[in-house]
């Protein structure tokens, strides 16, 4: 990779890191002991396999264990039915080739498990998938480094992280914004890319 490239990495990495550190305007309560029981790191040797669970799906697999305990069976039921529905209609726009209209069940699917996750964990889920993001980021910014002073090509990697950035950067702005569903999205985002990324290189 070029030095002036990975440099600007570097330094875009660095302001990503710096501006989730810095955000204070998603105050709010402690977090639950169910919230901070949502477990955001992947199981081992998933990541960059088919075998991979998205983080939101994770989440809203701990939602749904947590409205079951509190609520019980039916609601709990209901979610999961819902979320059944919302993912066949997503394969089955994906068999249309549709872009557009995949993308909008997709977006059905992510804002519905978001809402979910935000309804049972409220906002310090948002926070805490942002801050595991970025650590993730940074994590993934250390490596890349090593391997660039190794003489390893990782361009390619560099370009993910990058796009990994703005999705931080969107979830910051969200946060700037008190708009903790777009935090949730744009974090769990960035979070399946940089397991992808980090289990890549």
């Amino acid at each position: 990779m070029r030095r002036s490239t990975f440099a600007s990495l570097v330094l875009m990495t660095a302001i990503v890191v710096g501006g989730a550190c810095s955000d204070t305007t998603m105050t709010g309560p402690t977090p639950s002991l169910n919230e901070a029981s949502v477990d955001l790191v992947p199981a081992a040797g998933t990541a960059g396999t088919d075998r991979y669970v998205p983080l939101l799906e994770r989440v809203l697999r701990r939602a749904v264990t947590v409205v079951r305990e509190s609520r019980g069976d039916d609601a709990a039921t209901r979610i999961v039915t819902e979320y059944r529905r919302l993912r066949r209609e997503v394969a089955a726009a994906r068999e249309t080739e549709d872009q557009e209209l995949i993308r909008e069940k997709v977006s059905q699917l992510e804002s519905f498990s978001g809402r979910v996750a935000l309804r049972v964990f409220d906002t310090p889920v948002a926070r805490r998938v942002l801050r595991y993001a970025t650590a993730e980021l940074e994590s993934l910014g250390s490596r890349l480094r090593s391997a660039s002073g190794a003489g390893q090509d990782v361009s390619r990697l560099a370009d993910g992280a990058r796009r990994a950035s703005r999705y931080i950067r969107a979830a910051q702005t969200a946060a700037a914004n008190e708009r903790p569903l777009a935090v949730l999205l744009h974090a769990a985002h960035a979070a399946d890319l940089l397991a992808r990324l980090q289990a890549a290189l």
